[in-house]
């Protein structure tokens, strides 16, 4: 029963999305705004109680192998407070409407918020709890609030050889700033 529950839901999401990738799941009890505005990949996982709010005309892009763990608020968009004779609502233009980019093989832990603007790097882990306010680099691990690089996800020799094994877009030489030799 609760395979047929999510494959109806999983063909309503499909039709809603800007683009909602193959083998895809969302939880049920998760909340997602202007679902329009928002493009998930393939083999993406997004866990209970998320809250994800897009305010137009900003997007969300979400790669493939991307793990939302629960509780996880996304907030992209802003309002133009400052337009006489609207109410702020109703304003789409102005504000730093920039896009959210979260790249491939991206693990987001329970709890973690990020903020507008912000793109999180192929391959990165934001640990739980985490308030991401700055752009995360490929392959880093951030936490705390507000976030920071609290370590790497492989060695460089390592690195190298997962990105040649998955035929990353990175080269070695794109990264080497963020992993000591």
């Amino acid at each position: 029963m609760k395979h047929i529950i999510r494959f109806f839901f999983n063909i309503y999401f499909s039709h809603t999305f800007q683009h909602l990738g193959y083998n895809t799941k969302i939880n049920p009890t998760s909340w997602i705004n202007t679902k329009k505005q928002i493009s998930i990949g393939h083999d993406c996982f997004i866990g209970k109680w998320c809250h994800i709010s897009i305010v137009e005309p900003a997007t969300l892009t979400i790669g493939n192998y991307v793990g939302i763990s629960p509780y996880v608020k996304i907030f992209g968009g802003d309002h133009n407070y400052g337009v006489v004779g609207k109410w702020h609502t109703e304003v789409k233009e102005g504000g730093d409407n920039i896009p959210i980019v979260i790249e491939d093989d991206v693990s987001i832990g329970a709890g973690a918020i990020i903020l507008k603007g912000i793109k999180i790097g192929e391959g990165a882990v934001v640990a739980a709890g985490a308030v991401v306010t700055k752009s995360i680099p490929p392959y880093t691990i951030w936490g705390g609030n507000p976030a920071r690089k609290i370590g790497t996800r492989f060695s460089r020799g390592d690195l190298a050889r997962h990105l040649e094994i998955i035929g990353s877009k990175y080269k070695i030489e794109d990264l080497e700033q963020y992993f000591p030799a």
